[in-house]
């Protein structure tokens, strides 16, 4: 259930950032990052945390999206 939740969340961010053209190259960057390599998930948070800065220094409004993503990789136990 936990897999679904992460996934659903980067759909809810993916739309979000998609939808938003006030975000910057490198938060878009970042986000892909996310995607890159699903075989390393081990990084997967450190991305999301890098990100996470990002997103509440250029696109606060991203947030909530960001956080639920945070929590969802948390609940996954990574």
């Amino acid at each position: 259930m936990s897999a679904n939740r992460t996934k659903s969340a980067l759909e809810k961010l993916r739309s979000a950032i998609e939808g938003d053209s006030t975000v910057d190259s490198e938060t878009r960057t970042l986000f892909d990052s996310l995607n890159a390599d699903d075989s390393n998930r081990s990084g997967l948070m450190d991305r999301a945390q890098q990100l996470s800065t990002r997103v509440s220094e250029k696109s606060p409004h991203l947030e909530p999206a960001v956080r639920e993503l945070l929590d969802a990789l948390r609940d996954e136990g990574i």
